[in-house]
């Protein structure tokens, strides 16, 4: 059962990541959407604006059974299995050289999660328009200067710092 929890958790994230990725390709232009989706599969032109079509194929599922209880008759561990195939048909709708919809069509979901079959297309663009994570500084203890050889907070010493004279 982990493992189908684990599996259904990468579906949502995956089916989060499509959605944002909506919103990161629209107002890109043609070149940053090429630099971060690649090249489209096909494109068309229909109704003044030009359409670009990214395909995606998620073959495969997961399949978990628990082991037989030993008893005076075996009793067979239950099982689960999610059949998966699931197919992404990206469209992204362009008009004056910026792009101004995306949409998905096909038979998108994994485990349950819409749309996750299309996150795949989309993931390298929501990192393009992601602003740079910015390097924070470790956190470093402040030292207290030390005083001043021959000032007041010194005692009036003279020479290196050191302890005070007894």
């Amino acid at each position: 059962m982990a493992l189908a929890t684990v599996l259904g958790s990468c579906a949502a994230r995956d089916s989060q990541q499509a959605a944002v990725g909506k919103d990161a390709i629209v107002g890109l232009t043609k070149t940053q959407v090429r630099m971060c989706a690649g090249l489209p599969t096909k494109t068309v032109t229909a109704d003044g604006a030009e359409i670009w079509s990214y395909e995606r194929v998620v073959a495969g599922g997961s399949s978990i059974t628990l082991p037989t209880v030993p008893s005076v008759v075996p009793i067979p561990g239950p099982s689960f299995s999610q059949a998966n195939s699931a197919y992404c048909h990206a469209q992204v709708r362009f008009k004056e050289n910026k792009a101004i919809e995306v949409a998905y069509a096909g038979a998108t979901a994994v485990m349950g999660a819409p749309d996750a079959a299309c996150a795949q297309i989309v993931q390298g663009c929501v990192r393009y328009v992601a602003p740079p994570v910015e390097e924070t500084p470790p956190e470093t203890e402040l030292i207290p200067n030390e005083p001043e050889v021959g000032s007041e907070a010194d005692g009036g010493r003279k020479g290196p710092a050191g302890p005070p004279p007894k």
